[in-house]
């Protein structure tokens, strides 16, 4: 079956995914980088061994002793501001130092899976950013008009108002969550979802005039993060381009991974910036060029291409 470009509105298959994570020409500067800090690898070493091995109260201790002392390079700042809040959150939650609640078989709580272990990662990353709100998963998803009403509602919205108030918000980044028990149809679910909604907030930033502006997407399936931004640099084609991936935290013995963690938030997080930046402008009296590049929503399922072979689809 052959399909015209033109009417395709999405590549977004996990192989697209893979294929953008390898051949980095084409986003050569959105993945993440590794912390090279040898003062903060040294530290987060001495924890995390810490941690796994001698209990809460030594670990607590120890990472006082970290914040006492610790001299970090002028150029990982960042990275150290956003660790400290991860770290801080980490001792103030009693599931990941009870961690059996969560690692069950048994169908989980979506609901305290995403409150206990999700959200405190993503408030971390994204909280401090000045003019955004916070949104959880009872807001209403308000620039998707065509979606259908189950796609409304995102588990978590980064979003600021718009230059024009009456027009509502722009949303910078947006993030849905299964727990480790969820089942493979509803992890697919997902990864049809998040795409959609983060098409429709990128065709409400562009309608306003915007065509420099970003949506930043996290896709949390169990303890798997796949964290990708979409951009619409060609007609009728929006990518998905890789920032990076991790494994959550699921219990105290795995805080080493934070390094990982911190890296590919960092990435996120100066992408919904940038954006937010370009989107406090006052937007220009004539359209985007990039209006011609939009297409309609889909309602539910969007075409798949598959990137060997573009223009076939069985």
């Amino acid at each position: 079956m052959k399909i015209c470009r033109r009417q395709l509105n999405f590549i977004f298959t996990q192989d697209v995914i893979l294929d953008i994570t390898e051949a980095k020409e084409l986003a050569p500067t959105t993945c993440c980088q590794p912390i090279r800090s040898s003062s903060i690898a040294l530290a987060i070493s001495e924890l995390a061994f810490t941690a796994a091995n001698d209990g809460y109260l030594a670990t607590v201790s120890e990472w006082r002793k970290i914040r006492e002392s610790i001299e970090v390079e002028s150029e990982h700042g960042e990275k150290w501001e956003v660790l400290q809040k991860m770290l801080d959150h980490m001792f103030i939650t009693a599931t990941l130092w009870s961690p059996l609640k969560y690692t069950s078989k048994r169908k989980g709580n979506e609901d305290s899976f995403y409150t206990n272990i999700v959200r405190p990662f993503l408030t971390c990353a994204f909280g401090q950013l000045p003019d955004v709100k916070l949104r959880g998963n009872g807001d209403r998803f308000t620039c998707g008009y065509e979606l259908d009403k189950e796609l409304l509602f995102p588990d978590f919205a980064v979003t600021m108002e718009c230059y024009r108030k009456a027009l509502g918000e722009h949303y910078l980044a947006i993030a849905e969550v299964k727990p480790p028990s969820a089942s493979q149809d509803e992890l697919d679910d997902d990864f049809i979802k998040l795409p959609n909604l983060m098409k429709s907030a990128l065709d409400h930033q562009i309608a306003q005039g915007y065509g420099d502006g970003t949506v930043v997407g996290l896709l949390v399936q169990g303890w798997k993060v796949l964290v990708f931004y979409m951009a619409l640099e060609h007609e009728a084609v929006y990518e998905l381009r890789n920032v990076g991936q991790f494994h959550l935290i699921a219990d105290h013995t795995q805080m080493a991974q934070v390094l990982s963690i911190c890296s590919v938030f960092v990435k996120a997080k100066e992408l919904v910036e940038e954006t937010r930046k370009t989107l406090r402008r006052r937007p220009t009296s004539n359209p985007s060029p990039k209006g011609q590049f939009c297409r309609p929503s889909y309602h539910i399922a969007p075409i798949m291409i598959h990137p060997n072979n573009s223009d076939d689809t069985s």
